[in-house]
């Protein structure tokens, strides 16, 4: 059963349903569903929120938020998870894919906030949707990715 949101301080969103994220303020989410968030310690600190179809960009912390307009610039439509590298904050990996599941995916990265993603090379080709990211603790080059897939 859906709750009422409730928005505290800077707070912006709310958990309406199971692992789903909505009704948001402020201005530039137009999808509800977020299905991660980061920030880059950058200067100024970059906030970055992927949805179903849309990464979106904040240079101040959440008050505005701007989409990236990956549709025009990644190879596939769905975005999910993200990461910031650890010894880098200019550089964010995303995972996207078809759909939910979907039957392929990649890694893509970029270097200029989003302007523009390279697809990152990998041993075999994802056959899902790449669902989140993390890189290990001794190495930042050592990424690992995670796939979705229907049970």
């Amino acid at each position: 059963m859906p709750r009422p949101c409730q928005g505290r301080g800077r707070v912006d969103s709310c958990q309406e349903m199971p692992g789903t994220l909505g009704r948001t303020s402020g201005t530039g989410f137009y999808d509800p569903n977020i299905h991660a968030v980061m920030i880059a310690a950058t200067q100024p600190k970059r906030l970055y929120a992927s949805t179903v179809r849309e990464v979106f960009t904040s240079d101040d912390l959440g008050e505005t938020r701007q989409p990236l307009h990956i549709k025009q610039k990644w190879p596939l439509p769905y975005a999910r998870g993200m990461m910031v590298k650890a010894d880098d904050p200019g550089v964010l990996f995303a995972g996207c894919g078809e759909t939910t599941a979907g039957e392929m995916g990649h890694v893509l990265s970029t270097t200029n906030f989003g302007e523009s993603w390279e697809i990152l090379p990998l041993p075999n080709q994802p056959d899902a949707t790449v669902w989140g990211l993390a890189a290990h603790p001794a190495d930042a080059n050592r990424i690992g990715a995670f796939l979705g897939v229907e049970a």
